[in-house]
This record gives C-alpha cells, structure tokens and sequence, in this order.
C-alpha cells in the first residue's frame, strides 16, 4: 500500500518529512520549496485554495 501525501491545511500544498535536528526529531516542510512557513501561498501562488 503506498503512503498517503502529507497536504498542508493552510495553503493545500504537497509536504513532505525530514529529519530534524538536535532539537526536534523530524519537520514537516513544502515539497516543492523545501521550507516550513507557506511562503508561495502568502503571495497568492496559483492552486492556492480559497484565495
């Protein structure tokens, strides 16, 4: 069975889990961008639910 996509709930975007650091064990970031925060939903990126 393949997993399931991790899909942020604020912009609807595909994430994915990495390994975190000393001070966590793992962070969930954009797939696309690589980053935490929804930077290309903030600008009003196409595909951007809601906006």
């Amino acid at each position: 069975m393949a997993p399931k996509p991790l899909i942020c709930p604020r912009c609807g975007r595909e994430q994915r889990v990495v390994p975190g650091g000393p001070q966590r064990a793992a962070k969930v970031v954009h797939a696309d961008t690589g980053r935490e925060d929804c930077a290309a939903a903030e600008a009003g990126a196409p595909g951007t639910p809601g906006r």
